[in-house]
């Protein structure tokens, strides 16, 4: 029965919602771990609590405002919920984790490898310890990077109109999360262009209204 239950368990990884909820459940048991060790705020919290009392343009010349933004909105909607402010976190690494999950698929071609592939995240000190000590706007930046690889592996292998504009939004929201966010979108135009199979499949038009999509976000 324990041999059954592990193939079971291996057998799951190729189920695409089963690796969603996984990595969805990884979080929130973070979350009610970040709930019961202290009610204290972080130092990246802190910050976030403080600039978020009003709705600004920007806050500080180094970071973009958009996890501020976000912190504001989630204040606003769940009145100064202390728990809704540290589930605000958790929801964007979880939904940085899918968005993950989502790229490996496309690019390894295989639900159970890019499951791996996922889950190797979590054994790095940077995704998966330091995200649970402070850090918002690198878990921002870090699902903002996610999405933008998604988005462009669709771009390489589907190429449609909704692609363009996923790239678009990506890029715009990535750069408004943190500025370090563009050096991805310009490693990404160079290994196209210097890849003829892939740049082949780029359109120009579309392309061009996704950058200045991305701008006007910006």
């Amino acid at each position: 029965m324990s041999a059954a239950k592990k193939q079971t368990i291996w057998q799951s990884l190729t189920e695409p919602q089963s690796v969603t909820a996984i990595l969805i459940l990884y979080c929130a048991a973070h979350f009610l771990v970040r709930l019961a060790v202290t009610p204290n705020f972080t130092l990246d919290e802190t910050e976030q609590m403080l600039f978020s009392q009003s709705l600004q343009w920007g806050y500080r010349f180094r970071h973009p405002p958009l996890i501020t933004w976000l912190s504001w909105a989630t204040l606003e909607a769940s009145g100064n919920s202390r728990v809704a402010f540290f589930m605000l976190k958790y929801v964007l690494m979880g939904s940085g984790l899918v968005a993950y999950f989502a790229a490996a698929r496309i690019v390894i071609g295989d639900v159970r490898l890019a499951a791996l592939a996922t889950f190797a995240l979590l054994t790095t000190f940077v995704m998966g310890f330091l995200p649970h000590i402070d850090l918002m706007h690198t878990v921002l930046l870090a699902t903002m990077l996610a999405a933008f690889l998604w988005a462009a592996s669709r771009l390489v292998t589907r190429g449609s109109a909704t692609d363009y504009l996923l790239l678009g939004l990506t890029i715009g929201f990535g750069i408004l999360s943190k500025y370090v966010f563009a050096i991805l979108p310009i490693a990404f135009a160079i290994a196209i262009a210097m890849t003829p199979l892939f740049r082949a499949r780029i359109k120009l038009w579309p392309l061009i209204g996704a950058i200045a999509l991305a701008a006007l976000i910006v």
